[in-house]
């Protein structure tokens, strides 16, 4: 059997760590940049409701103001009708006059209709604003604790990193100084060294 480089064993094991370590990063950026991007959807499609909302708004501003315009130029049309044919035609006053409150009427149900659309309206993007709030506060607490998650097994990489190290440091001319040694990231514990190979670790499961 070919003899193996005394510190082969526990530099495969810092190469495993460093590996491990640079795995959880990249997934932990990864997450992030997720979660980013999901933030970053929903705000826009706030924004695109808010937009419709403003569109919709001064849509029916205009809209007002011209039916108020219509009806004052009708009203100064109507008026000034009656005051010529006044005298002359009583009767088409009065039928003028009807056709004119059947106008206010339709306009009263016009606006009355436009006022109940609005509610509805306003209504569902309320109702659309919760939902989105309720889900941006869920996606929070699930980035939470995955980079908590994260956060604890890197730290538990660093301190087998540390142990690993600080048993190297100490070799002298026996390699038992490391038995029994217990590795977070893993759950394994470092077994006794064989008498065939007293180059390399053995490991026991927990």
């Amino acid at each position: 059997m070919t003899d193996s480089h005394p510190y082969d064993q526990p530099w495969a094991i810092v190469k495993d760590l460093r590996a491990q370590i640079h795995d959880l990063r990249a997934a932990f950026q990864a997450e992030q940049q997720q979660r980013a991007a999901e933030v970053t959807e929903l705000r826009n499609e706030v924004a695109v409701l808010k937009d419709a909302l403003n569109k919709e708004k001064h849509e029916r501003q205009v809209q007002c103001h011209n039916l108020t315009n219509d009806l004052t130029v009708t009203n100064s049309g109507w008026q000034k009708a009656v005051d010529e044919l006044k005298v002359q035609h009583r009767q088409q006053i009065g039928q003028l006059n009807q056709m004119l409150q059947d106008e206010v009427r339709d306009r009263k149900a016009a606006e009355s209709l436009r006022e109940t659309r609005e509610a509805s309206i306003k209504a569902d993007i309320q109702t659309n604003k919760e939902t989105i709030q309720t889900e941006i506060g869920h996606h929070k607490q699930e980035h939470n604790r995955t980079k908590d998650e994260h956060a604890t097994r890197i730290n538990a990489l660093i301190h087998d990193l540390g142990v690993i190290v600080e048993y190297l440091q100490k070799i002298g001319g026996s390699y038992d100084i490391m038995k029994g040694a217990v590795l977070r990231s893993s759950n394994k514990v470092i077994g006794n060294v064989s008498n065939k190979d007293s180059s390399s670790f053995g490991y026991g499961q927990n």
